[in-house]
């Protein structure tokens, strides 16, 4: 979208959704305590999930990734944008 900086990155891997879910909850100045808390979930899954372990529960994660105002739609555009590989093609717009 016209004005919105491109956040997009390109996720090849569990370590590379959990360095971007750390990066914004930093961004947002939010604890993984908070974080935790705001998708009712324990603190060590946020530790987990920001140290990509390919164990982490799908669908927190993705209440994690929600919480913080990543879009997976974004990544998805991006990706078929610029050819990139990763999960491109997984999600809908």
């Amino acid at each position: 979208m016209a004005g919105e900086s491109d956040r997009s990155v390109s996720l090849e891997t569990a370590a590379d959704f959990g360095r971007m879910v750390r990066m914004r909850r930093r961004e947002l100045g939010l604890s993984q305590q908070d974080l935790a808390l705001t998708i009712d979930s324990g603190e060590r899954f946020i530790v987990d999930l920001e140290k990509g372990k390919a164990t982490c529960q799908l669908d927190k994660a993705l209440r994690a990734a929600a919480a913080l105002g990543i879009r997976l739609g974004d990544i998805s555009r991006r990706e078929r944008s610029t050819g990139g590989g990763g999960y491109q093609g997984l999600f809908d717009d």
